[in-house]
């Protein structure tokens, strides 16, 4: 129903609180693409998604930590 959107699901490799696992599922993803596509990633607190954006700011570029931003509904 809805081309745009595609799941990844993988098994945990590492300690969940470690994100390894999340950046070797986002290199898999990303690679060399410039500028990278569009995702989402779902977290379940408000503390989690901030920790998940931080992280991902270490693994990325300077050039592309602007396109990786945090939101929360609470």
């Amino acid at each position: 129903d809805h081309p745009n959107i595609s799941l990844i699901v993988e098994e945990m490799k590492f300690p969940h609180n470690t994100m390894h696992d999340l950046t070797q599922v986002l290199d898999m993803r990303l690679g060399d693409v410039n500028p990278p596509p569009k995702f989402m990633i779902f977290t379940n607190s408000c503390i989690s998604v901030e920790a998940t954006c931080n992280c991902l700011h270490s693994d990325v570029p300077r050039h592309l930590q602007g396109k990786i931003i945090w939101f929360h509904s609470g």
